[in-house]
């Protein structure tokens, strides 16, 4: 604007005054939530009352729903959560309250009119708090106290509105303010004391601070190492500018911090693995230029933490994570115990580290116990009295907060039941209620003393789970409760025990187990006898159960190996008796208990032989199951770095007994299986360290395990000459893989030194295949193999050993007529060392070569050809008895081509009988005759199909199709092949036809698609593998016969199959109403074809909806049939109807949405909710992708009534949040943080209260619970 003198000047506006939120909104709560939050509101305006939830729906409540107690008395509160309250209201109340208080208040959600209030006034131990009142109160609390209140319970957001943003320097601390809650717990619990052992990790965070470019240091140490006392240190040694500042453990935001933080700050954040606003902090310290920071955390928390500074820009080189905290040594405990006594008892240093030095807990604690003249002395020479006596001092230091709160007696019984069940679960509402039983209390009341638990330091969390800490006070107090000081049982094992049986069976089993363990360690009396008798009985009395009762035990089997393994040669005795296997259950179920009990050198061999019959006869194969009991048996007989020779030992000698037994070889596996894992030469390990397993390699010393190898040695050459020959096979395949050299696992060095120092070894091992050479083909067969395999490693004079081996084998006839059986192409025949630009030419030469000779030599030596093919026949039985996997197809048709008289003869006999061991090998039989004799080769081929043998009509119809076969009278034979009864028949004449696309594609399409496919999936897809995508083309194929295939293809249980799908995809748009119809008479049959079939193909993971179905003239009508088929079914139709909706939208296009929104505008609620229902398989990301059609039908939904949206939000949050994700151990999943910001985005742009803001804050909200829920169970199952 102009002033007086005609010059321009900037004029600034203020900012529009916008008054905040004055009352809180209560209408999206339900009642529940409502006390939820009245709760929360009580403990804060009323400090140190400690209000709990009086019961719960269906129970007397004396009419209250809170209560409460504080220094004025007893408090009562009714929460009213009413849009309406009347003076009438409020004598009703008043009436209804038989609960005993000095203070009554109705706490209401809609505001009170004077008449409320005059009535109210006429009861002097009444009051009542209205909206108004409520939202008074909370604003008059603290800010950060008020702002956590209404961000808990109504949002970010609204508490951003409601809040006035707390003064920024409150959420930083210095040491002192910091600290000060931890040093008040216990006075046994020193920060003040001199930290011992910890000076390299102070000087590398001194190092890290004071580094150029380094802006964020990661300290990482598992619980109760000392990365609190070492940050502790760390303060007194840091002043100036740069001092640390103590990050607050409350919830910050990074604005908040942004603001707080001040260039040069060094920020502390212990415990950083516990916050849920790690992402906050890191983009607060990205904001502010020379800010570092100190991040305290559990080592399975860095990789997430590494991920989140990556996400906020920080470069690699920016972060310095510092080596793992770990344990304190001896001559660091003696540091320690010197400064717990102090000078005047100085000379008990020795004594005191010789009772605690695993213990620094007791170290500390008994230690200034002595000091103090609380413990005498003399203690020390008696170890386990000095421990119990510190720690029972120190317990009663812990619970003086509570015993002023609950009593001294009830303070202990609720630690010692705490100890029993521990960790606790408080969302485990069977368990709270029995907890409540067992200790006389109400579950409210028990759930309030927890919490004063956790707040003491008693209990500590982690994630959901509470469990007293440390654990040696815990180990402690248990054995107290259980066990007099004189040694006898006290009978409160059995007690607790029948208390939470059913509750937390699991945990109270294990707790007490280790108890009875330690107890039979020190010669204790017995606590779990009569525990134990009562598992039994509860698995005979529920044997519909004994599955889950049994996948309750495994950790029993550490401590109670002889105990279990009772029961579990009781059930394998059972089975035994009645002549049947073990369930499938139980072979699921009790290799993961006998894994524990393995552990027990003196309980092995039963475990060995339990896991023996378990696994013996299962076939599963063992790399995909890791409790299969073979497995099992396996991992126990391999050698690890730390476990003892003795146990190898004892895995031979039970094997010896085992391969004694007549039917030792007789069964799924073998005994052998046991054995390979101790001819090993190296291995790996691994363990679970939190976020992830690791892995190491390594070399097994030849030296130490000398003995043990020579006796699996001598076992294996006395196999060697055993009679049987599936025996000898074994024995081969365990010494070929023996005769390798050390692998170097997971980049572990192979010297030469470990290769050389098997050599003696490895001589003796090709003796023992030597000295089985000639006696039978199949084993030279199978010798020849390793041989080969060895020599390709091997150099020197052991390769030329091995290749004369090979050679010696290769002379004889039986032998070639064998190997032509078994190999298509030989290339091992090769020399290993062989030319290999050649190697494969030079193979088939070389293996036609040894065909010829093969069948020369059988023609001569068998001269009947009858008699020839009976050899042939025994020959191909025994190989595929033995577990070969013959592939004579090449060497027949050498011998059909070389002499088809003789091979005519022996077509013949297979075709004139309906079974023959070569009848599956017919068609190579034929070549030589088919060329030689057409006319016979056609009369062999008629001939076997009048006799109807299966497997030779397979054989013919597999290669019909080729060239050397076309000729007259050729489509009639693959048109009656085609339409074989037999399904492999069919299955083979379908490749046929793929063939003859060359001479006539529409003839042999026609006849492809003809083929009846009926019930059988795997059939139709292989048939509709052929047309379309395949190799002859859907134009091939008129309307009618595309329509003839949908109408069969409602026969399969499913039609998921890959080119199922595709050939529908392919025909949707040429006959969208035919493929409408099939699924709709799908859904139809669903209804009676049982719980196998499919009508929708939803089982498979790349099934794309029919997308060619948009644009078409017929899909609106199509998608409206079924839409309004919907809206009057019920139950699994409408279901059905549902998904049927779905797989026709075209991934819910442009006509879905059109045809959804018709209802949408209805004005009709039952069809608005239809319309949400029917979008309950769109993929997670739809209400963002389609915002405007998700906002224009919540409003339409809202503007139908409060039912009808809150159904139709409820619809579009299930498909927001169902589904699976997935995510890295100690961080969120990307899924629920995309679904946190982008929903949080979306509600910022409509007005506060609009439906649609509600529902997008209401989805933010849901992903903030699931971040949450995923950081206590990563706590829970990472922290253990």
């Amino acid at each position: 604007m102009r002033d007086d003198l005609g010059a321009t000047r900037n004029v600034s506006f203020p900012p529009p005054k916008r008054p905040r939120t004055a009352l809180l909104d209560f209408s999206e709560m339900d009642e529940y939530r409502f006390q939820d939050f009245s709760r929360d509101f009580v403990a804060h305006e009323l400090p140190g009352s400690d209000p709990y939830q009086y019961g719960k729906r269906g129970e007397k409540q004396g009419g209250i729903d809170l209560a409460a107690s504080d220094g004025a008395g007893t408090w009562g509160f009714q929460c009213r959560h009413v849009k309406k309250f009347q003076p009438v209201d409020v004598r009703h109340c008043v009436e209804d309250a038989s609960f005993p208080a000095d203070q009554y208040v109705i706490l209401l959600t809609s505001v009170a009119s004077v008449r409320v209030r005059d009535e109210v006034a006429k009861y002097p131990k009444w009051r009542i708090w209205d909206r108004r009142d409520i939202s008074a109160k909370i604003g008059d609390l603290a800010h950060d106290v008020s702002y956590r209140i209404v961000d808990r319970h109504f949002g970010p957001a609204y508490a951003a509105e409601f809040v006035a943003a707390a003064p920024p320097q409150a959420l930083l601390q210095d040491a002192t303010e910091y600290f000060a809650p931890a040093e008040h717990a216990s006075r046994l619990l020193r920060y003040d004391w001199q930290t011992v052992g910890r000076a390299s990790a102070l000087v590398m965070l001194d190092e890290a601070i004071d580094a150029d470019g380094i802006r964020v240091v990661l300290l990482p140490g598992r619980g109760g190492i000392g990365k609190t006392h070492v940050l502790r240190e760390l303060s007194r040694r840091s002043a100036g500018p740069g001092a640390l500042r103590y990050l607050r453990r409350d919830s910050v935001s990074s604005e908040a911090l942004t603001t707080a933080l001040v260039p040069g700050t060094v920020l502390v954040v212990d415990d950083a693995h516990r916050r849920d606003d790690i992402r906050e902090i890191v983009s607060a310290l990205r904001a502010v230029p020379k800010a570092r920071a100190i991040l305290a955390l559990r080592p399975w928390a860095s990789a997430g933490v590494r991920a989140e500074l990556t996400r906020a820009d920080f470069d690699s080189t920016e972060i310095r994570e510092l080596p793992e905290l770990k344990e304190l040594g001896r001559d660091e405990t003696r540091s320690l115990s010197a400064q717990a006594l102090g000078r005047r008892r100085s000379g008990l240093i020795d004594a005191l580290v010789a009772v605690s030095w695993d213990s620094p807990l007791v170290t500390v604690v008994g230690g200034q116990l002595i000091a103090e003249g609380l413990i005498d002395a003399r203690l020390l020479d008696r170890q386990e009295e000095f421990r119990r006596t510190a720690l029972d001092r120190f317990e009663t230091d812990l619970l003086r907060p509570i015993v002023d709160r609950v009593g001294a007696p009830n303070a202990h019984r609720l630690t010692e039941f705490l100890a029993a069940v521990g960790p606790l679960r408080l969302e485990n509402r069977a368990l709270v209620e029995a907890a409540a039983d067992f200790l006389k209390i109400d579950a409210p009341t028990f759930i309030t003393v927890v919490g004063l638990f956790e707040e003491a330091g008693v209990l500590l969390r982690r994630g959901r789970l509470l469990r007293i800490t440390p654990d040696v006070l815990a180990d402690h107090i248990l054995h107290r409760a259980c066990v007099t000081a004189g040694g006898d049982a006290t009978g409160y094992a059995d007690a607790v025990f029948d208390a939470v049986a059913d509750a937390s069976l699991e945990t109270v089993l294990a707790n007490l187990a280790e108890l009875d363990w330690r107890q039979a360690k020190t010669k204790g009396p017995d606590v779990f006898s009569g525990i134990w008798d009562r598992v039994l009985a509860r698995m005979a009395e529920r044997p519909d159960q004994r599955f889950v009762l049994l996948r309750q035990l495994p950790h029993l089997a550490y401590t109670q190996p002889g105990r279990v393994l009772d029961l579990v040669e009781g059930v394998l005795a059972g089975a035994a008796h009645n002549e049947t296997e073990p369930p499938d259950d139980l072979r699921r179920a009790l290799p993961a208990m006998l894994r524990g009990a393995c552990y027990s050198l003196e309980h092995l061999p039963r475990a060995l032989q339990a896991l023996w019959l378990l696994g013996r006869d299962d076939a599963r194969p063992t790399n995909q199951h890791p409790d299969h009991a073979m497995r099992v048996l396996e991992e126990v007989a391999g050698y690890g770095p730390r476990k003892p020779i003795d146990f190898g030992w004892r895995v031979l000698d039970t094997v010896r007994a085992w391969v004694a037994e007549p039917d030792a070889f007789a069964h799924a596996h073998s005994p052998l299986d046991v054995l390979d894992p101790l001819l090993a030469k190296s291995g790996h390990e691994s363990w679970w360290t939190g976020a992830a397993v690791e892995m190491r390699g390594f070399i097994i010393n030849e030296k130490a395990t000398r003995p043990l190898r020579d006796g699996v040695i001598a076992l294996l050459d006395d196999l060697s000459k055993d009679e049987r020959v599936d025996v000898r096979l074994r024995v081969v395949k365990t010494v070929g893989e023996a005769l390798h050299g050390p692998v170097g696992y997971f980049g572990q060095p192979v010297t030469e030194e470990a290769r050389v120092q098997w050599q003696a070894e490895e001589k003796r091992l090709l003796g023992i295949l030597e000295a089985m050479r000639g006696k039978d083909p199949l084993v030279d067969l199978r010798l020849r193999d390793e041989l080969v395999a060895y020599a390709r490693g091997a150099s020197g004079e052991r390769r030329l050993r091995a290749e004369r081996a090979i050679h010696a084998i290769s002379e004889s006839e039986e032998f070639r007529l064998v190997l032509g059986l078994s190999r298509y192409w030989d290339l091992d025949a090769l020399p290993v060392d062989h030319d290999p630009e050649t190697r494969f030419e030079d193979g088939q030469r070389l293996t036609r070569e040894l065909q010829e000779q093969a069948a020369a030599e059988l023609v001569v030596q068998h001269r009947d050809a009858h008699a020839g093919a009976a050899v042939l026949g025994e020959l191909l039985q025994r190989l595929e008895k033995e577990g070969f996997q013959p592939q004579p197809g090449s060497f027949l048709a050498v011998l059909s081509r070389l002499h088809p008289e003789y091979a005519l003869v022996i077509c013949d006999e297979i075709a004139g009988t309906s079974r023959h061991a070569l009848g599956r090998y017919l068609a190579p039989l034929l070549e030589g005759v088919s060329e030689r004799h057409p006319e016979r080769a056609r009369a062999v081929v008629e001939s076997t199909l009048q006799h109807d043998n299966v497997d030779a009509v397979a054989s013919i119809a597999a290669v019909v199709g080729r060239p050397a076969w076309r000729g007259p009278g050729m489509w009639e034979l693959i048109t009656r092949l085609a339409g074989h009864p037999n399904l492999w028949v069919r299955e083979r004449a379908i490749w046929a036809l793929a063939q003859l696309r060359e001479v006539d594609p529409g003839r042999a399409a026609a006849i492809l698609v003809s083929i009846d496919f009926g019930d059988n999936a795997a059939l139709a897809d292989e048939v509709l593998g052929r047309v379309g995508h395949g190799e002859l083309p859907l134009t091939l194929l008129s309307d009618a016969q595309i329509d003839d295939v949908l109408v069969r293809l409602r026969q399969p249980d499913g039609i998921a199959e890959y080119w199922i799908w595709r050939f529908i995809e392919a025909v949707a748009p040429r006959r969208p109403v035919s493929v409408g119809q099939l699924f709709v008479a799908r859904t139809e049959l669903a209804l009676t074809r049982g719980t196998n079939y499919r009508p929708i193909p939803w089982d498979r993971e790349d099934v794309a909806r029919l997308t060619s179905l948009e644009g078409t003239a017929e899909h609106a009508q199509l998608l409206r049939r079924v839409r309004d088929r919907y809206d009057g079914t019920t139950g699994l139709r409408r279901w059905h109807q549902g998904q049927l909706f779905a797989l026709l939208s075209a991934d819910y296009g442009p006509t879905a949405l059109s045809v959804l929104m018709e209802w949408g505008d209805s004005q009709d609620e039952a069809k608005i909710r239809s319309a949400a229902d029917l979008l309950k398989e769109a993929p997670w990301s739809f209400v963002f992708e389609q915002e405007a059609f998700v906002v224009h039908l919540l409003e339409r939904a809202n503007a139908a009534g409060v039912g009808c949206y809150r159904s139709v939000g409820g619809a579009l949050m299930a498909l927001a949040t169902s589904g699976t994700w997935s995510g890295t151990p100690g961080q969120p999943a990307p899924r629920h943080v995309e679904q946190r910001d982008r929903a949080d985005a979306v509600a910022q742009t409509y007005a506060i209260g609009a439906p649609s803001r509600r529902f997008y804050e209401a989805l933010r909200d849901s992903a903030i619970r699931e971040i949450e829920d995923e950081r206590n169970r990563d706590a829970e199952d990472l922290d253990l």
